[in-house]
Formats: structure tokens, sequence, C-alpha cells
């Protein structure tokens, strides 16, 4: 059974949030700069390039230590791995498309 590192947990826990906020608000915003680490400088756009390819390095990463099968995974960590990997998969999808 594979359960989440504190790192682990506390980067995709704020993916989940910051997938579940109103895009266009304040607290995407702070979320998506602390995802990236990015700096408040960065465009819109730029920011949403930033937080994508670190969100997709990190679970590429994350798959390959794992497998990244979600029943292979804690019952308590496994709603957070399903909502991002599911949330991720769909927005990136569209995202891959769009820029």
């Amino acid at each position: 059974m594979i359960q989440l590192n504190s790192k682990d947990r506390a980067f995709f826990s704020l993916v989940d949030q910051a997938v579940s906020a109103n895009p266009f608000s304040q607290t995407r915003a702070a979320l998506d700069l602390k995802i990236s680490g990015g700096s408040d400088t960065l465009t819109v756009t730029e920011l949403a390039v930033a937080v994508f390819q670190k969100v997709r390095s990190r679970i590429d990463t994350f798959v390959s230590r794992t497998g990244g099968r979600i029943q292979d995974f804690d019952p308590k960590d496994r709603p957070l791995v399903t909502n991002v990997f599911y949330s991720i998969s769909f927005t990136g999808s569209w995202f891959s498309s769009t820029i």
C-alpha cells in the first residue's frame, strides 16, 4: 500500500485546492503562485503554463516512482490522489491542445 509522504501530500493538497477554486479569484492566483514557485510578475498565461508544467512534472515523477495505480494507495490518501489525477488528466488534455 502506497502512502503519500508529507511533501507529496502538501503539494497535491495545494493542487486539489486550486482545481476547486474559482479560476478568477485571488485565492486561485495565490495557490497557483505557490504551486509554480513562480513570481507575481508572471502574466496570467505564463503562470498557467508554469503551474501546468510543475504539476505535470511532479505527477510524472510520482507515477514513475509509485506506478500511479490509485487502488494501491492508502485509503486515507486515495481521495486526494483520485481528485488530482483525474482533474489534471482532464485539464491537461485541454491545456496541452491550447498551448
